[in-house]
């Protein structure tokens, strides 16, 4: 699942910013289905705004992924903040379940008995929860030995008083959007080709549909026929794939005790497993 030197990819990240309200558009915080698509296009967070989407490949959806807006300790009067979880299992969806069901539970324990966050309180965070699953692998190998075999990597953003915190395990990937007022756009940071991203409803469902662009071309297929396959046979084109994009309000993330939006959204809109399979 993940290992001790993983652990120590953590690190506290400057914050990038944008204009922003607390309105609230498409107060269905389940998000909608189309397909194999799920997206929520934009909701708030408290330190601004969101767009979520996942698309699914496999025959059972493995990826997990959730956003949880509000106490980041155990104190519901305790400090404000936005933690995003990505997570890609692999061999089956068991061990992204059980991170998604845990790891930020583990990141509220922590953050209540440090009285803050920092690079050790995630460190902590993904330690337990991994000795968690490995314990549930021993007492379950004899009767599911298949959940000997699974694993899932672990990508992790968390804006709490002023910094964004990151943390990766795996092979997924973080992408930092730099706004240049001068030239009135948003700068990806981290990628290996130019990408440009826009402040607007949807953005994760445009970028979950480049990816799907890139899958279609390498194949030299067109997109119309890609989204024609159905899951399991999809599996052969692409992964499941899943992209959240968090928007900052610089007014909002300078302060922990700032309130907002209480938030908790699981990608596929429901409890895991139950997207799509």
């Amino acid at each position: 699942m993940v290992s001790n030197t993983l652990m120590r990819i953590v690190a506290p990240c400057w914050k990038p910013s944008v204009e922003g309200d607390n309105s609230n558009r498409d107060g269905d915080v389940t998000g909608r289905a189309d397909g194999l698509l799920w997206y929520k296009d934009s909701g708030h967070h408290v330190n601004g705004e969101f767009s979520m989407a996942v698309i699914q490949a496999n025959n059972l959806l493995e990826d997990c992924s959730q956003l949880e807006s509000g106490p980041i300790s155990l104190l519901e009067s305790g400090p404000q903040g936005t933690f995003v979880g990505i997570y890609d299992g692999h061999g089956g969806p068991e061990a992204a379940r059980f991170v998604n069901q845990h790891l930020f539970e583990n990141i509220k324990k922590f953050t209540s008995e440090t009285h803050g966050m920092s690079a050790d309180v995630i460190n902590k965070a993904f330690l337990a929860t991994e000795e968690a699953f490995l314990s549930l692998v021993q007492q379950q190998w004899q009767i599911n030995p298949q959940i000997a075999s699974v694993g899932s990597c672990c990508l992790v953003g968390i804006v709490y008083s002023g910094h964004l915190y990151i943390a990766n395990a795996g092979d997924s990937r973080v992408v930092l959007g730099r706004l240049d007022k001068l030239a009135k756009d948003v700068k990806a940071i981290q990628l290996s080709y130019e990408h440009n991203a826009s402040f607007e409803s949807g953005v994760a469902r445009k970028l979950l549909k480049a990816a799907l662009l890139e899958a279609a071309k390498k194949r030299e297929m067109r997109y119309s026929d890609l989204k024609k396959i159905d899951r399991g046979v999809r599996r052969h084109f692409h992964d499941d794939i899943t992209v959240i994009v968090l928007f900052l309000d610089s007014h909002l993330i300078g302060s922990s005790s700032c309130q907002g939006p209480l938030l908790s959204i699981r990608g596929g809109g429901g409890t895991p497993g139950n997207f799509i399979t």
